[in-house]
């Protein structure tokens, strides 16, 4: 039986894959590659003339615990329309790493952007329809068409595969893609102001009280911070060299908190103004 539960974090673990032709810097002429991990599913797959379904990987690394997002493209989707499955894991993240141990530095950042992890995507779609014998021609009855699917950071690239590679990408799904933000046509905040409405939904003065809260703690000096809220000594390294990287910490972690708690909890609940 099918769930109408969306499922945010289970995958269906997957034996990984990695393509070793993958362009480091998609922009230049310098020819050097890198290994990418991805998962495949072609357990449904009916040969040239079928599509090619890509689920784009976001930020985060992808184990084979997780292995394939959505199972529904999976387990339905897929098997109805005889479609291959691949899911690349977004450069920089988990074992898809351009310049290897290199990848952490500072000057190795340039190479991540969503450009290049687009222009990840479309090489391993072309690499998967030469190997399987598809036409690239449209008119062509062994033409594989292809098809995006994300959701937030990669529904936002899901889209932009459509827009930015037509010729490639036939079509794309984008859950939550914050399409309006990238074209700065949202208010920086405007997600957060819902977050505050909600949580004033839930419970009356919530709202109040937090941000009355997060400004002592912005307020607050480290010693002050630790002995008040009887933090675990000693920290790490990089939150007690001052400059205010604690206070930065716990106020990560309530945004984050409250942000990401409704999103991830299913079904959300019907009094936070978040239901399904």
């Amino acid at each position: 039986m099918l769930s109408l539960v969306p499922s945010l974090s289970v995958g269906i673990a997957s034996a990984p894959l990695f393509f070793a032709d993958q362009l480091v810097d998609h922009f230049s002429v310098s020819g050097a590659t890198y290994t990418q991990r991805f998962y495949r599913d072609s357990a449904s797959f009916g040969g040239p003339g079928s599509p090619i379904f890509l689920i784009v990987g976001g930020e985060g690394a992808i184990p084979p615990s997780v292995g394939l997002f959505y199972p529904f493209v999976v387990d339905v989707l897929a098997p109805s329309m005889r479609a291959l499955v691949i899911q690349p894991e977004h450069r920089f993240y988990g074992e898809s790493l351009p310049l290897g141990r290199r990848s952490v530095d500072a000057t190795a950042l340039s190479l991540l952007t969503p450009q290049q992890a687009l222009a990840d995507c479309v090489r391993l779609v072309r690499a998967e329809q030469a190997a399987r014998n598809c036409s690239l021609s449209r008119t062509s009855q062994n033409y594989c068409p292809v098809f995006s699917f994300g959701g937030s950071y990669p529904g936002f690239l899901s889209a932009m595969l459509r827009l930015r590679y037509p010729a490639v990408i036939d079509g794309a799904y984008a859950a939550s893609a914050p399409v309006r933000i990238y074209a700065q046509q949202v208010q920086q905040y405007a997600y957060y102001q819902v977050v505050t409405r909600s949580a004033e939904r839930a419970v009356s003065g919530c709202s109040a009280g937090v941000a009355k809260a997060l400004k002592l703690v912005a307020a607050a000096d480290s010693d002050t911070l630790l002995k008040e809220l009887r933090l675990c000594t000693p920290l790490p390294g990089y939150m007690s060299r001052g400059g205010g990287t604690l206070r930065e910490e716990l106020l990560m972690v309530f945004r984050i908190a409250f942000a990401n708690l409704n999103m991830a909890n299913y079904p959300p609940s019907p009094t936070t103004g978040l239901a399904v």
